[in-house]
This record gives structure tokens, C-alpha cells and sequence, in this order.
């Protein structure tokens, strides 16, 4: 098969995501952030709406740069609050930037005890 179908491409991704597990960030002093089913549900859906498989791939191939701009990461670009379910919800935003593509993580954490955990991808056009 010259072509993976997408949802091989999709199964074959959340196989190696699974194997991610968590990392220590220097930017929340070390704290571990985890790799779980929110982010890689994220990736894939937007609310309860599935994203297009041109941009469910584009933030696929960037995911490969989450690791070491979260290991590399000194400081927190920007931080916000939201409720999730009627519970506080707070976001980080992480930029790096890999092989001249800017790149912004995005960690989340549900609740005043939740764990930090990947959220969101995605590359930031230049101007």
C-alpha cells in the first residue's frame, strides 16, 4: 500500500502518544506534565466536533516537537482561566520554536489539585 488510510495514520499515532507518558518541564519547575487522553482527544476534536484530517495531520507532525519544547522551556508565555464542566480550568501557553517553525504548547489543568497535562499544538504563522 503506497497510502496509510487516516485512520491507520490515527491508530498508529495514539500508539506511540501512549507511549509518551510524562516529562519534567524547567518552566513549572520540573513538575511533571502528562501525555493523556484530553490531549490526544484535543488533537483530534475541538469540543464534541471532529477537526478536519488536513489539521487532525498538521498538529500530528508537530507533536513530535512537544517534547523538547517542553524540556527546553525557562518560561510561560502567556497564562489564562476558563471552567471546564463548572470547574476552574488553567492554561499555560509554552512557545518554542523548531527547525524556524514557532511552535505554542498549550498545558492544561482541570481543578485547583488536577495534574498539569498536554493540551493543544500548534504552529503560530509568522507576520
Amino acid at each position: 500500500m503506497l497510502f496509510e488510510s487516516h485512520k491507520n495514520f490515527i491508530k498508529r499515532f495514539r500508539n506511540e502518544y501512549k507511549k509518551f507518558g510524562n516529562i519534567e518541564c524547567p518552566a513549572f519547575k520540573n513538575e511533571k506534565i502528562y501525555f493523556n487522553k484530553h490531549g490526544f482527544n484535543h488533537i483530534i476534536r475541538k469540543g464534541k466536533d471532529v477537526r478536519s484530517t488536513h489539521e487532525q495531520i498538521r498538529r500530528i507532525k508537530l507533536m513530535s516537537h512537544s517534547k523538547f519544547i517542553l524540556q527546553g522551556a525557562k518560561e510561560i508565555s502567556e497564562y489564562r482561566t476558563n471552567t471546564v464542566d463548572g470547574h476552574p480550568a488553567f492554561f499555560w501557553s509554552i512557545v518554542g520554536v523548531v527547525d524556524l517553525i514557532k511552535i505554542r504548547v498549550i498545558i492544561r489543568q482541570l481543578g485547583d489539585k488536577g495534574i498539569k497535562h498536554f493540551y493543544s499544538i500548534m504552529d503560530i504563522p509568522t507576520q
